[in-house]
């Protein structure tokens, strides 16, 4: 097939072939704070089958150096290292303490109304024991036209692992468009309406009020993930969002403090 005088862009594709990002109108701490958990347990990880890191001795520069060292330069290098004494370490959640309770002063805290609502949304759809599935949703097309694996081959708790998605979705587009066949070859179509399942636009977690930690300039559990699950002749509907908290789940990981439990919504039988 010839391409001759078709317009690739700078990206290397054809400009209909590219989807849209939707970028966070905000900053997701929480989505930063899952992401350092998974760091730790990788680190974690990598520890016990190679042991510790070996030490490294920092390198003494020669005294001859520091002689040399004009006025002017050694003024500044006093002037920068007393700039930043006592300048704390940024970090992406509340400050907990030693036996993981949140600390930050209640000058700091923001109030926020209960219960907790969503003015935007992540999506994701997945697909499991279909011969083949499609799912339309915000102008984002998800699926497989190949056969999808029996959930049961990732265990019990199979969606755990499923984060992110189409983020950044404004409450509420158009029905989800669902078209699948089922193990048995019947063929199905359906449209799920997001928007009237969750028309209350209340964010389903398990965090009692007293328990939530509030973070500054942010509302606890925003932007929650909408997921869309079709299993052979099933279809259910999921909210799971990161509620941070004001004690550790975990004991003794400080990356801990935060539920993000999947709630189920709604479920159909074809």
């Amino acid at each position: 097939m010839s391409t001759e005088g078709e317009d690739f862009g700078e990206e290397g594709a054809r400009p209909s072939s590219l989807i849209p990002v939707h970028k966070l109108s905000t900053r997701d701490p929480l989505h930063d704070m899952q992401l350092l958990r998974d760091v730790a347990i990788i680190n974690e990880q990598v520890r016990r089958e190679l042991g510790p890191p070996p030490r490294v001795v920092p390198q003494q520069k020669p005294e001859k150096e520091s002689e040399d060292m004009k006025p002017r330069d050694l003024a500044m290098a006093a002037l920068l290292g007393t700039s930043l004494v006592g300048v704390p370490a940024c970090s992406p959640t509340t400050p907990v303490s030693k036996s993981g309770v949140d600390t930050m002063a209640n000058s700091d805290r923001q109030s926020f109304n209960w219960p907790l609502r969503f003015t935007e949304h992540k999506f994701t759809a997945v697909c499991y024991s279909t011969l083949a599935c499609n799912v339309w949703y915000a102008g984002v097309r998800s699926g497989d036209r190949e056969p999808s694996s029996p959930s049961s081959e990732y265990g019990p708790n199979y969606l755990d692992h499923i984060l992110g998605g189409h983020t950044g979705i404004a409450n509420f587009p158009e029905p989800a468009e669902l078209a699948w066949r089922s193990m048995d070859g019947v063929e199905h179509e359906a449209r799920i309406d997001i928007g009237e399942i969750f028309r209350d636009r209340v964010i389903r977690h398990r965090v009692p009020r007293e328990e939530v930690s509030e973070q500054p300039n942010r509302t606890p559990g925003e932007n929650p993930q909408i997921m869309l699950e079709i299993n052979d002749r099933t279809v259910r509907v999921y909210m799971r969002a990161f509620i941070s908290t004001r004690h550790l789940q975990k004991p003794g990981n400080p990356y801990s403090g935060f539920r993000n439990d999947l709630i189920l919504a709604k479920s159909y039988h074809y």
